[in-house]
């Protein structure tokens, strides 16, 4: 398949991730569980969250290297997330895509996060 028809591909998979995101996101809110229905839907605007942002960052980079070149989605990660930080980013993504983009290294930052071992986030 060529380069310009995965990247439609990934569009368009990034266009569903974003809405199923954005509605899964309103169950999240006091009361809403309860009372929707099939036909009583969560009341919009429906915002899409950190998964999204972080998901239009790695389709980004597809698009420009054709693979993922790890320091770039790194920094298009930080990038993103200084334009849109209430996302829902937990406090050590925060504090992770902040120290990047002031320049700070992510692989020595992400390893010295959480004892080495990685969140069970982002």
């Amino acid at each position: 398949m060529s380069t310009s028809n995965n990247s439609v591909l990934a569009r368009l998979s990034l266009e569903g991730l974003s809405i199923g995101d954005a509605f899964g996101q309103q169950f999240f809110y006091p009361g809403v569980l309860e009372t929707a229905s099939p036909d009583r839907m969560p009341v919009p605007p429906w915002e899409y969250t950190d998964d999204t942002e972080m998901a239009i960052a790695l389709t980004q980079t597809l698009e420009e290297y054709q693979e993922i070149n790890q320091d770039v989605l790194a920094q298009k990660f930080a990038e993103r997330f200084l334009i849109n930080p209430h996302r829902g980013y937990g406090a050590g993504a925060r504090e992770l895509l902040i120290s990047i983009a002031r320049g700070a290294d992510w692989k020595s930052e992400s390893h010295g996060m959480f004892g080495g071992s990685g969140s069970y986030g982002n």
